[in-house]
């Protein structure tokens, strides 16, 4: 035991640099999982969004340009429809008011 306490501290240039390594690489290895998983995380996420986009535009050029042909389809059906009706109400109102003429006249 005739080592000096000074001499059990003291620490050579190399040893520096490889407690230095050391430390780095253990908190490298602390912190790498957690950032794994973030970035995991985040490139899953930022692929959903991208092909939810994508697939959106490609649905939205897909259907507008039958939104207006189905619109005109539908829209010439109901005018049609309407038509009629207002014809059928009409010859509807005739042979009622037919019928009330002759019960008024007896």
């Amino acid at each position: 035991m005739n080592a000096s306490i000074s001499n059990f501290y003291s620490v050579t240039p190399n040893e520096k640099i490889i407690s230095t390594i050391d430390n780095d690489l253990n908190m490298i290895d602390n912190v790498l999982p957690g950032s794994q998983s973030k970035l995991l995380s985040f490139a899953m996420k930022s692929q959903v969004k991208l092909a939810v986009s994508a697939y959106s535009v490609l649905y939205i050029l897909a259907v507008i340009p039958l939104v207006g042909p189905v619109s005109v389809y539908y829209l010439r059906k109901f005018i049609r429809a309407l038509v009629q009706s207002s014809k059928v109400e009409e010859a509807a109102d005739k042979d009622q008011m037919y019928h009330l003429k002759e019960s008024i006249e007896g």
